[in-house]
């Protein structure tokens, strides 16, 4: 198999066994790691330090950030690009003394109402709704891998014999997903984002107006990973159809193909993978929709 795909290789890294890999780099590390902690009398001690609660107290005003602003301090002025106006600096003037710098400010920033046929006046600003934060802790520092994955979106492949305008399908990059290695494939495979899922799985062109009905995603289930030489097949669903057999079946067929292996995609977790990273794998859904996904980095 390597031997058909080898072109790839060159941007490929070598077969990289997460966790065992992120396990020696904890273990390298563990000696010089040291523990976040809330408590005083941790601070303190990593201080080297003896305070009691009075003279905690007295320091955290004295090296309060309110100790270094002083009257009459000019503010931060903001330049809003939602209304496209900025903010000036209303100072008065001290007595007995003649600015002009101030005038004069106010002048060169006075603003304009006229509209200028510019190209990009009629964007539009988006509100994006503030997502509500968690004090769950999701990830330990030190314990847990994240790993990126980028989804590209589906490609057509064409035989040798196809037009050559058929044959140079672009890949576009479709997102990048960030997943923790304790998770598993499944969890993976529920993130991934495609068109062909959206689909309405029933015949409505006789009544366009009541076109609502089950997604395809919902009726056809199916999928897998092909990672190295492993099919990971979903199987979550009991009338789940196994894509990989077919290919199985006619990879036996060919001397350089396989031989391929078959896993459950819902009980591998992402760390327990042994992968070269930057090398193009393949995900597949919906019958025929076929994505290509790189690991790019683990951290």
């Amino acid at each position: 198999m390597d031997d058909v795909y080898k072109l790839y290789n060159k941007n490929a890294s070598a077969k990289v066994p997460i966790k065992q890999y992120f396990d020696s780099y904890r273990r390298l590390i563990d000696d010089c790691f040291i523990p976040m902690k809330k408590s005083e009398n941790d601070l303190m001690s990593m201080m080297g330090v003896e305070l009691d609660a009075e003279e905690i107290s007295m320091l955290t005003e004295y090296c309060s950030v309110d100790n270094l602003t002083v009257e009459g301090e000019v503010p931060k002025l903001i330049n809003n690009r939602k209304t496209r106006q900025k903010d000036v600096f209303d100072a008065q003037k001290p007595p007995d003394v003649d600015l002009k710098t101030i005038q004069n400010l106010k002048q060169r920033l006075k603003q304009d109402s006229k509209r200028l046929p510019y190209k990009y006046l009629s964007e539009l600003f988006i509100n994006y709704k503030q997502k509500e934060r968690t004090d769950e802790i999701l990830a330990i520092p030190g314990h847990d891998i994240l790993i990126f994955i980028r989804i590209y979106h589906p490609f057509i492949h064409r035989g040798k014999t196809a037009p050559r305008s058929e044959c140079c399908t672009l890949l576009r990059l479709h997102n990048i997903i960030a997943i923790l290695g304790s998770q598993t494939l499944a969890h993976l495979r529920d993130k991934i984002s495609c068109v062909a899922d959206y689909s309405i799985s029933k015949e409505c062109s006789n009544n366009l107006d009541n076109a609502l009905g089950p997604m395809a995603k919902d009726v056809y289930k199916s999928g897998f990973f092909f990672i190295e030489d492993t099919f990971y097949n979903d199987t979550r669903c009991p009338t789940n159809v196994d894509y990989s057999k077919v290919i199985i079946d006619w990879a036996q067929r060919r001397p350089k193909l396989g031989p391929f292996k078959t896993a459950i995609m819902e009980d591998c977790r992402l760390d327990s993978l042994c992968l070269r990273f930057g090398f193009p794998w393949v995900y597949k859904h919906q019958g025929g929709c076929e994505h290509l996904i790189v690991f790019s980095d683990a951290r």
